[in-house]
C-alpha cells in the first residue's frame, strides 16, 4: 500500500476533519491502576492542558505541555487517588476533549 499521496487529498475525510484541530485517542489502559498514557496529535506545536476532575467537578490535578507538531504522548501517575470516576480533560485552546476514566487499586 503506498500511502504517501494520501495526506491531502481532497477526498480524504479524515484529514478534512483534523485540520485546525486536536486528535485525541482514548486514554489507555482504563481501568487503571497507577499510570495512564495519554496520547493526541497536534497539528502544530503548542500549549495543551491535561486536567483530571473527580465525579463531583473538583479539580484533582492539572498540567500545562508543550505539545509537538504530530504524535504526543504523556503518562500521568495515578498513585494516591482513590478508586472510583475520574474525568481526564485535554484542551489546547480552540478544541476540549472529555474522557471517562476508572481509578482501581487492587489491594
Amino acid at each position: 500500500i503506498d500511502l504517501d499521496d494520501d495526506v491531502f487529498l481532497p477526498g480524504n475525510r479524515m484529514c478534512k476533519e483534523f485540520k485546525n484541530k486536536l486528535l485525541t485517542f482514548p486514554a489507555y489502559p482504563n481501568p487503571a491502576t497507577h499510570l495512564l498514557n495519554v496520547e493526541w496529535i497536534s497539528e502544530s506545536a503548542g500549549t495543551l492542558r491535561i486536567s483530571l476532575v473527580d465525579a463531583l467537578g473538583k479539580n484533582i490535578s492539572s498540567w500545562e505541555l508543550s505539545a509537538a507538531t504530530g504524535l504526543n504522548h504523556q503518562i500521568i501517575d495515578l498513585n494516591g487517588l482513590g478508586d472510583g470516576l475520574y474525568i481526564l480533560l485535554i484542551e489546547d485552546g480552540v478544541t476540549k476533549d472529555a474522557q471517562r476514566i476508572v481509578v482501581y487499586n487492587k489491594p
